[in-house]
């Protein structure tokens, strides 16, 4: 199955996990609020935020270095997201016109969706940076490639490395892609 395949699956996998999840409370009725209670719906909403990112990763990991960060990027854009669709709510009642409703709601879910992108594009752009990349603030620095040392190079064979540590291979029938991707071991010294 194609990447892009994958990953629309994957989404989907994690994103009805999450939508199940975030239904229960409303399916199950009243819930009386216990100490058990509170628990089991901190854990529930650890498991909701966590199951879109999660299931992305397994994809991610294959590709990109430092993939694991994906999932409290995500985690937290969604996390930060979600208040736009909990903001109106005070303001609305049952008096509140239903064309009012879809236009309130409508954009506080592109609120929501704008939130997520730029978190979570802002994330990636942090994560796919190469190791060892400028952390400096003075524009026109060129940062220095960190290099690893030859036992060190031995003990990681299979680490994930930029692609800017990798020898150009035009034969080697790899597409080249920016970001982070894994270096076959013939490649490495």
């Amino acid at each position: 199955m194609p990447v892009r395949r994958r990953w629309v699956l994957a989404t989907s996998v994690g994103a009805a996990l999450a939508w199940s999840i975030g239904m229960l409370p409303s399916t199950l009725g009243g819930l009386s609020w216990t100490p058990r209670t509170v628990i089991a719906v901190g854990m529930g909403a650890l498991i909701l935020l966590g199951s879109l990112p999660t299931a992305q990763y397994v994809l991610l990991r294959d590709h990109v270095s430092r993939a694991i960060w994906w999932i409290p990027i995500n985690m937290a854009a969604w996390l930060v997201g979600i208040a736009w669709t909990l903001l109106p709510s005070p303001w609305i009642d049952q008096t509140t016109p239903t064309s009012s409703l879809i236009m309130i709601y409508g954009i506080a879910g592109l609120c929501t969706a704008a939130t997520v992108a730029v978190i979570t594009g802002l994330g990636m752009i942090r994560f796919l940076r190469p190791i060892g990349a400028a952390r400096s603030a003075s524009p026109g620095v060129r940062p220095q490639r960190i290099t690893a040392s030859p036992s060190s190079a031995i003990r990681n064979r299979a680490r994930k490395v930029s692609f800017h540590e990798c020898p150009d291979r035009p034969s080697a029938g790899i597409k080249a892609s920016p970001g982070l991707l894994r270096c076959p071991p013939a490649w490495r010294g």
